[in-house]
């Protein structure tokens, strides 16, 4: 996901013109994904620039999280444009500004993982978006090769944000997790053929699209496990009884 920066305006002659958004709608966007996603900054996120101006020709940007001088940790938005004057000149422009009170290390580490995130959104993550992406088309083994390393990417990062929206994992999740898990074991032991893996690949998220199709074994599971765990319940109170 990126978010825009620039916004597409039809014309008359059917061409169309593309203008660049107020830095407030660009700020706005990313206060929603942030929020949308669990990791908005807790005690403050600030616009530092003038909500009318627009969106400035970006040469470099850069987003860290650091100590505070006196309590808190910040999360810094800083961006090296070009000068409205001379093309050649650059200048640096404060974009945003986030704080959280807390100063564990956990808290630096969920702060700078806001910051990689921010930066994605703002600048993308330098790859071929996995809807374009077209596999290799040297032999099965290969693709199959990416096809797994694409899955184990997929789900790294789904485990890094939910991890960095709180400190424990809710217990939903955790059941998706397993069951995405297992799909990603079960295909390193079963490749699957030529032709899903060409399919697969041309989706926004291979895990999600097989995780929907998997999801109703979740309840069924569900029951068994607890079965298992009465039983054995059940055993050790027999066991203490004898």
């Amino acid at each position: 996901m990126r978010i825009a920066t620039e916004r597409w305006i039809p014309t008359e002659d059917g061409k169309g013109i593309c203008k660049k958004r107020k830095v407030k709608e660009v700020f706005d966007d990313l206060c929603e994904v942030l929020k949308k996603e669990g990791l908005f900054p807790d005690e403050y996120f600030l616009l530092d620039l003038d909500p009318e101006q627009l969106w400035p020709e970006v040469h470099t940007i850069y987003c860290f999280a650091e100590w505070g001088g006196s309590e808190g940790i910040y999360l810094d938005i800083k961006m090296v444009v070009y000068d409205d004057t001379e093309e050649s000149d650059v200048r640096d422009m404060c974009f945003a500004t986030g704080k959280t009170l807390e100063e564990t290390t956990e808290a630096f580490d969920r702060m700078q993982y806001i910051a990689g995130y921010i930066y994605r959104l703002l600048t993308g993550d330098g790859q071929i978006h996995s809807r374009y992406m077209r596999i290799q088309k040297s032999s099965l083994e290969k693709e199959q090769v990416s096809f797994l390393n694409r899955m184990n990417s997929e789900i790294a990062a789904e485990m890094k944000q939910e991890l960095y929206r709180g400190q424990n994992f809710p217990e939903l999740y955790a059941e998706e997790l397993a069951v995405k898990l297992m799909i990603l074991h079960t295909i390193s032991g079963n490749p699957l053929p030529k032709e899903e893996i060409e399919t697969l690949s041309g989706k926004e998220n291979i895990l999600e699209t097989l995780f929907s199709i998997c999801k109703p074994v979740l309840e069924t599971n569900r029951h068994k496990i607890e079965e298992k765990l009465l039983f054995c319940t059940r055993e050790k109170n027999r066991l203490k009884s004898e």
